[in-house]
């Protein structure tokens, strides 16, 4: 049975950590510029958090697991780069089309401002 630390996320913490990436993204590009071909880890990480940024939008508890993947609501694992979803104790994953499809589709979440009305 697996056991995830919960440490849930808010838009100012993951803005941060975006802001810092972009840094650091924009710094390697430059210095690597003269090269045809390299890695940039930062632009992956980047898209995760811009992808975690989403799940913000939804009314659901987020936090990231130790293999940067997305636990929600304590019950389902989002892979940030390939937009699949497991249940948290099964080990099948299921295809998704994103953030959006999947809390829509499967959590049956609702977007925070709907909420209010």
């Amino acid at each position: 049975m697996e056991e995830y630390e919960d440490k849930p996320l808010n838009d100012r913490i993951v803005s941060r950590m975006i802001s810092s990436l972009e840094k650091k993204t924009r710094a390697l590009k430059k210095q690597c510029d003269h090269k045809d071909y390299y890695s940039n880890p930062h632009e992956k990480r980047l898209k995760q958090y811009e992808k975690l940024r989403e799940f913000l939008k939804f009314d659901v508890n987020v936090s990231l697991t130790p293999e940067n993947n997305a636990l929600i609501n304590g019950k389902f694992v989002f892979a940030l780069n390939t937009n699949r979803w497991r249940n948290v104790n099964k080990w099948v994953w299921y295809k998704s089309y994103g953030p959006t499809h999947f809390l829509k589709t499967y959590v049956k979440a609702t977007l925070k401002s709907q909420e209010a009305q």
